[in-house]
């Protein structure tokens, strides 16, 4: 009865350890190259980073054209004179009639009272500014700008989380490849058991194996570091927290065909549209330069309400407040200024000449990008067909070395030697397909089609 009741408690935590261990599983979410792109543009900090600038530009543009609107400011001032008041000096003819003859060479006269206080409101209005034609022009080549960027940085994005799941995802492949030499090491293992018990091998024999086993191991453990450190970089370039565990799925590596062009087309490549943008801004900010030369004209209008007291009692009594008001235009006409703004436009002329610059710089250097990429891409596709066949060739010579070896026909020496060039045949293989696959990322890069790209 109680060794009953054992087999029940252990079949009972036996049954919680692998549910646990199932729901952790179970918690660890497999991403496949697009729910990481997709994960990574709706959260990335680099998307996020790349919406507050846009936020940013946009705010600036709606602060420069606020220059147009109204302006309205209402104000305040209190004057006490505690010592004199403020002394008009009348010339003697004056002075002599206002005083009636009395007066000296020139007759003193103090004006208004020891307190004062002055309430307004005033308002400015631009009439006229050249620079207000540029507002359109402004707010046009804002949003081709915000359009170039966004679509950069998202390209920018699918790059390299792209790229980083094609490495991940070739370490993964080469774990599980190694895995699997493990098994058939361990099946090696087993037939060499069987030889030395019947006399055909010797045990010493063995501990060849044992160094192959653990030269393995070895390499699945590195293999494994660099995966969780490249699975720890996905994570941050898809802005997820490093707490969170991720795995990705991995399938098997598709030829893609593209069509390859002899020539690049880079007409529509987005570096080259956002130089461009930068040229158009260049170009606004030089006009806005020439708009200073001419005239502007203002509105502006003041009410104000004055009261002169003897006494701080401005709110008490039925004392007279002052109406005044006033309206105006001020025309202001540009005609020297030290030569500040001809300074001014020959260094927005050197800016544009560096741009234009960079411009043809960069035309030839995608135009590099672009055979570099092909060429890269063309001879990646050549080096897989020829490891697959170097793969096929070295399985047919290690299967017919272990049926030979099956029968106590070669050594097993031999055996390993064909296991391990057998093994590093299939490496090579999954290393050149990886590498096709990021010759292809690379050729997209420099075709702009990055946005279109998908595994």
């Amino acid at each position: 009865m109680m060794a009953h009741m054992n087999k029940c408690y252990l079949f009972f935590f036996i049954t919680i350890f692998l549910v646990y261990n199932s729901s952790r599983a179970q918690e660890i979410s497999a991403f496949n190259l697009q729910s990481c792109i997709e994960y990574a543009l709706d959260n990335s900090y680099q998307q996020k980073s790349f919406d507050l600038e846009v936020l940013e530009r946009q705010t600036t543009i709606r602060k420069n054209t606020t220059h147009f609107l109204p302006q309205i400011d209402a104000y305040a001032n209190y004057i006490n004179y505690f010592n004199d008041l403020p002394t008009y000096i009348f010339p003697e003819n004056e002075g002599k009639i206002l005083s009636g003859g009395s007066s000296g060479p020139y007759y003193p006269v103090e004006l208004g009272l020891p307190n004062n206080l002055n309430l307004g409101i005033k308002i400015n209005q631009v009439i006229y500014d050249h620079n207000f034609f540029l507002k359109d022009k402004y707010k046009a080549t804002l949003n081709t700008a915000n359009q170039l960027n966004g679509q950069f940085t998202r390209e920018e994005i699918i790059y390299n989380v792209s790229q980083t799941y094609y490495k991940a995802g070739s370490l993964k492949a080469q774990i599980g490849l190694i895995s699997y030499n493990l098994e058939r090491l361990t099946k090696i293992e087993k037939t060499l058991e069987s030889q030395i018990k019947n006399g055909f091998a010797r045990e010493t024999e063995k501990s060849k194996i044992l160094i192959n086993r653990a030269r393995l191991i070895t390499n699945k453990n590195q293999a494994e570091a660099g995966l969780q450190q490249l699975l720890n970089y996905l994570k941050f370039l898809m802005g997820m927290s490093v707490e969170v565990p991720i795995d990705i799925s991995i399938k098997e590596v598709i030829i893609n065909d593209i069509d390859v062009p002899d020539t690049a087309q880079i007409s529509d490549n987005i570096k080259l549209q956002l130089i461009k943008s930068q040229i158009a801004f260049n170009e606004l900010e030089q006009e806005k330069l020439k708009n200073d030369y001419y005239p502007k004209l203002n509105a502006f209008a003041h009410f104000r309400f004055q009261a002169q007291r003897d006494a701080f009692n401005f709110f008490s009594g039925n004392e007279d407040w002052y109406l005044i008001n006033l309206f105006g235009i001020s025309l202001d006409i540009p005609i020297l200024h030290g030569g500040d703004k001809r300074k001014n436009m020959e260094l927005y002329e050197i800016k544009t000449s560096q741009m234009e610059l960079n411009k043809i710089r960069l035309e030839e250097s995608l135009k590099m990008d672009y055979e570099n990429a092909k060429n890269n891409l063309i001879n990646n596709i050549e080096e897989i067909r020829l490891k697959e066949e170097n793969v096929k060739i070295a399985k047919d010579s290690f299967d017919q070395t272990t049926a030979l070896f099956e029968e106590g026909l070669v050594m097993l020496s031999e055996l390993l030697e064909t296991e391990s060039m057998y093994r590093e045949m299939e490496n090579e293989l999954v290393t050149a397909k990886y590498s096709y696959k990021l010759a292809e990322l690379n050729y997209l890069k420099a075709t702009g089609n990055l946005l279109t790209y998908s595994d």
